[in-house]
C-alpha cells in the first residue's frame, strides 16, 4: 500500500554511497492529504474486492534538534487498514445473446467462448479483482479474434458484478419483513461477501450503440505485399498509383516500382501465415508481421486494410533497410592471471564486419567477418609479442529451413510443417583461423557446418548437421618441453578432424511471479561420424567422442536489485580407445576455468585441473583443460549512482568449482574427478566489482579472493585471514582483478 500515499505525504528519500539514506527537501505536512492517501487506498482495496474495509487515520509530532539553536517538527502519519472480508466469485456466465436481436454471429461468440471456458481466468471461489476480470476480458476478445471477429475489440465486452444477495428478490408485502431480510443480506454480504459476474457484449448492456461490422466473422482476401516502400511515402499516395509493376504467387501479390524488382516474392509467401479465405486469425496475422520485421531486410511494417462484405484485404508495405553495412570493432583487454609472468599481457584485437541484408535479393542475409588479434607482454624480459591470431568468417542466414528432408516423399509439406513455428530458419558458416602462440604452437582451423534454428513461445531449438572441422597444430620447443615435465598435456594436445551432429535447446521456463525468470540451456555433440566423400587419411584422424553442457539462470528482481544464479555441469567422453589420443576430448573442445565470466579469482585457464599441481611445475606453460567442469554462481546486483545517464553499479558474488578429467591417468591422479576427493576439489572464489554502464554498453572491473584453493595444501586450501598474503608457495596469487564487457552470466 506504500505505492497509494499521496504525494505530499511522502518523504523523499536519496540514497548515499550505496549504504545510507537521508530525506531531501521534505513537504510540509496537511492533514488533507491523509483523507486524499484513505480514497486512493480505499480504490485500490476495492480493486481487489475488499468492499467492506475500515480506514483511520491518526499522526503524531515528534521534534528532531538540527544544532543547538534550532529544532524541526516531523509529522509522522499512521493509516490502520481494516479490509475485512474479501469478495469472493460465486458464479461466471457467458451471455453474448442479444435477446433483443439475436444473431447467428452472437450464437458464434456463444460457442466460442464456451468452448474455451476451461482456459478462463474466473473462477467459482476464486478471489475476486478487477485486474483478474481485465485479463479474462482480454483472454476473451485474442479467442475472438483468432476466430474471425476482425472489428471486436475490448470495448465491445463487458463484465457485469452483481454483489446483491438473491434472498431479497423474493417478493414481500410485509415492510418489517423486508428490512429484516435486508439487514440479514447486509450482515451475510460482511460475513461471507460473493459476487455473481456476466460476460456479454457492450451493445446488450446498452454501453455502446450496435455495430455490424464488429459481430461480422470476416474471411481472409487479398494480401498485397509493397517491399520497396519509400521512408518519406504515405500508404494512402501509394495505394493511388496505378504506374507500379505487379506479380503473383498463389494468392500472394508484391507490387513494386520500376522494370527490376529488387526483392524475392518467395520469402513473402513462405513467411505469410494467413490465407486467402480462411477465418482472419489475429495470432498468425502478427506473426506475419513480427516475422518480417525480424527477418532483416526490412526496418519497418505498416498495414492498410480493406473491407468489403465479410472480407478483409490487407495491404503491406514494407521499408527497406539499407542494404549493406560495415562496422568496425576495437577490444582491449588486460588480465592479471595467477602468475607474474602473465600479469603484464595485454591483448589488443579488431574485427571489421560486412552485412548484406538482401543477398540474392531472397531476404538471406550474407555476414563477412575478418578479424586480427595480437597479445602483447610489457615485460621487458621478454618478448613483446606473445600470441598473434587471425581469422576469417562468413555466414549465410537464411529465413527457412534447410534440410535434406524436405526434398523427400515424407515431408512433402516441410514449408506447412515450419509455420507451425513462431521462427524458423537456416544458417550455414565457414570459418577459417590461424593461432600462434609464441614458441608453443601453431593452429590451423578451418570449419563448415549447417544449422537448423526453430523457434516455439519461449523455446528455441537448434541442429547443426554436418559439423566438419579440420584441424593442424605444430608443437614448438616450448610446448615440447612442457610435455617433458607434464606428460599428460600431450594427450591433450591432439589434433584431427570432426564431423559431428550438435543440438541445443534454449527454454526461457514461465514463472508464476513477475520478478522470477528462469533459464535452461542444453547443448549435446557426438563426434564420429563418417562422410562418404571421407579420404581414408581424414578419417584415420577422425576424433570419436560425446560431449554435453547443461545450464541453469534464475534471475529474482526485488525493486532495483538482482539476486542472480547459475549452475554449470559440462562433461565430455573420448569414445576412443587409442592408449594415446583417447584419454580426453581434443583440448579445443575440452571445458576450462578461471577468468572474467568464470571462476574470477583464478586467471583464464588458470583453475584445476582437481587439486592437481603438476600443472604448476612447467616453467612457462601452465593452461589447464578439462572434460568435466561443474560450476555454481551466484551475484548480489545492487545499483549505487546515477550521473548524468551514466549508471554505476556493484555486485557481491561467489563462484564455486572447478574441471577434472574423466579417464585417470597415472601421470596426473589428482586431475581425475573421484566423489571421494569432490569437496577437497573444489575452488571458491569470493569478491566484488564495479559496473558501469553508458549507453547500455557496460564495462565491468571485478576483485576476487580464493577463499578456498584446492592446490593450497594447509587448512584443507581455505583461506586463513589471519595468515593472509598476496602470494602462497607456488608463486600463486590469492586474488584476482577481471576486466570484462557485459554482465558474467
Amino acid at each position: 500500500m506504500s505505492s497509494y500515499w499521496d504525494d505530499s505525504v511522502k518523504a523523499r528519500i536519496v540514497q548515499q554511497f550505496a549504504v545510507f539514506y537521508r530525506i531531501k527537501d521534505p513537504q510540509r505536512f496537511d492533514t488533507f492529504a491523509l483523507e486524499r492517501t484513505k480514497i486512493f487506498m480505499n480504490s485500490y482495496l476495492q480493486s481487489q474486492g475488499y468492499y467492506n474495509a475500515v480506514l483511520n487515520d491518526t499522526f503524531r509530532i515528534d521534534t528532531f534538534k538540527l544544532g543547538t539553536a534550532r529544532q524541526q517538527f516531523r509529522a509522522i502519519p499512521v493509516i490502520n487498514i481494516y479490509p475485512g472480508k474479501r469478495l469472493k466469485i460465486d458464479s461466471v456466465a457467458f451471455s453474448f445473446i442479444d435477446t433483443t436481436r439475436p444473431s447467428i454471429s452472437d450464437s458464434v461468440l456463444q460457442s466460442l467462448a464456451i468452448q474455451r471456458a476451461d482456459e478462463s481466468f474466473l473462477r467459482k471461489g476464486d478471489n475476486y479483482s478487477k485486474p483478474v476480470i481485465a485479463n479474462e476480458l482480454d483472454r476473451l476478445v485474442n479467442w475472438f479474434r483468432q476466430n474471425g471477429y476482425y472489428r471486436l475489440s475490448r470495448e465491445n465486452l463487458v463484465a457485469l458484478v452483481d454483489t446483491t444477495d438473491q434472498l431479497i428478490d423474493s417478493l414481500t408485502i410485509d415492510p418489517f419483513e423486508l428490512a429484516r431480510k435486508i439487514s440479514e443480506a447486509a450482515e451475510r454480504r460482511k460475513q461471507n461477501p460473493t459476487a455473481d459476474i456476466e460476460l456479454m457484449q457492450a451493445t446488450k448492456a446498452k454501453e455502446i450503440p450496435f455495430d455490424t461490422t464488429v459481430v461480422t466473422q470476416y474471411h481472409i482476401g487479398n494480401i498485397y505485399y509493397y517491399p520497396e516502400f519509400g521512408s518519406t511515402e504515405l500508404p494512402d499516395s501509394v495505394l493511388k498509383k496505378n504506374e507500379l509493376n505487379m506479380i503473383r504467387s498463389g494468392d500472394i501479390y508484391m507490387k513494386f516500382p520500376g522494370a527490376t524488382q529488387k526483392f524475392n516474392i518467395k520469402p513473402l509467401t513462405r513467411h505469410t501465415y494467413i490465407n486467402k479465405g480462411e477465418l482472419y486469425n489475429e495470432r498468425l496475422f502478427f506473426k506475419t508481421i513480427n516475422t518480417l520485421n525480424q527477418m532483416g531486410p526490412w526496418q519497418q511494417v505498416e498495414i492498410r486494410d480493406s473491407l468489403r462484405q465479410d472480407t478483409v484485404d490487407f495491404h503491406v508495405f514494407l521499408t527497406p533497410n539499407k542494404k549493406r553495412n560495415i562496422k568496425f570493432n576495437l577490444e582491449l583487454t588486460r588480465s592479471s592471471g595467477d602468475f607474474a609472468a602473465s600479469n603484464n599481457l595485454f591483448g589488443l584485437g579488431g574485427n571489421a564486419t560486412y552485412l548484406d541484408r538482401n543477398f540474392l535479393h531472397k531476404a538471406i542475409q550474407w555476414v563477412t567477418t575478418p578479424r586480427a588479434s595480437v597479445e602483447l607482454n610489457l615485460d621487458s624480459k621478454q618478448d613483446l609479442l606473445q600470441t598473434v591470431q587471425g581469422g576469417l568468417g562468413t555466414s549465410f542466414i537464411i529465413p527457412h529451413l534447410i534440410h535434406p528432408f524436405r526434398f523427400l516423399h515424407l515431408f512433402p509439406k516441410s514449408a506447412e510443417r515450419e509455420k507451425k513455428f513462431d521462427a524458423a530458419r537456416a544458417v550455414i558458416n565457414l570459418n577459417a583461423s590461424y593461432t600462434e602462440r609464441k614458441d608453443f604452437y601453431r593452429l590451423r582451423s578451418l570449419t563448415f557446418n549447417l544449422g537448423n534454428e526453430k523457434t516455439w513461445k519461449n523455446l528455441t531449438t537448434a541442429f547443426r548437421f554436418p559439423n566438419i572441422e579440420l584441424y593442424s597444430l605444430d608443437v614448438l620447443p616450448e610446448l615440447a618441453a612442457a610435455f617433458q615435465t607434464n606428460p599428460f598435456l600431450r594427450t591433450a594436445f591432439n589434433t584431427g578432424s570432426v564431423v559431428s551432429v550438435i543440438g541445443t535447446l534454449n527454454w526461457g521456463i514461465p514463472s508464476a511471479k513477475p520478478n522470477r525468470s528462469h533459464n535452461l540451456r542444453l547443448g549435446g555433440e557426438y563426434a564420429g561420424l563418417t562422410l562418404p566423400w571421407w579420404s581414408s587419411a581424414l578419417e584415420k584422424n577422425l576424433f570419436h567422442y560425446i560431449k554435453g553442457e547443461a545450464e541453469f539462470t534464475n534471475n529474482w528482481q526485488i525493486r532495483s536489485r538482482t539476486l542472480v544464479g547459475r549452475v554449470f555441469l559440462g562433461i565430455g567422453y573420448n569414445l576412443s580407445h587409442d592408449p594415446v589420443n583417447g584419454k580426453t576430448l581434443p583440448f579445443f573442445k575440452q571445458f576450462i576455468a578461471g577468468g572474467p565470466n568464470s571462476m574470477r579469482a583464478w586467471g583464464l585457464r588458470q583453475l584445476g585441473l582437481g587439486s592437481s599441481k603438476l600443472s604448476d611445475t612447467s616453467p612457462t606453460f601452465r593452461d589447464r583443460f578439462g572434460d568435466l567442469q561443474l560450476e555454481f554462481n551466484g551475484e548480489y546486483r545492487f545499483p549505487i549512482a546515477d550521473v548524468s545517464g551514466t549508471k554505476f553499479s556493484s555486485a557481491i558474488f561467489g563462484d564455486l568449482g572447478n574441471i577434472w578429467n574423466i579417464k585417470e591417468d597415472p601421470t596426473n591422479p589428482q586431475g581425475t574427478f573421484k566423489f571421494s576427493r569432490f569437496y577437497n576439489d573444489l575452488a571458491l572464489a569470493i569478491g566484488t566489482g564495479l559496473r558501469v554502464n553508458v549507453a547500455n554498453f557496460l564495462f565491468r572491473i571485478d576483485f576476487a579472493l580464493k577463499a578456498k584453493d584446492p592446490a593450497r595444501r594447509e587448512y584443507n586450501g581455505w583461506l586463513n585471514p589471519l595468515k593472509f598474503t598476496w602470494k602462497n608457495e607456488n608463486d600463486r596469487t590469492n586474488y584476482a582483478f577481471q576486466i570484462g564487457i557485459g554482465l558474467p552470466f
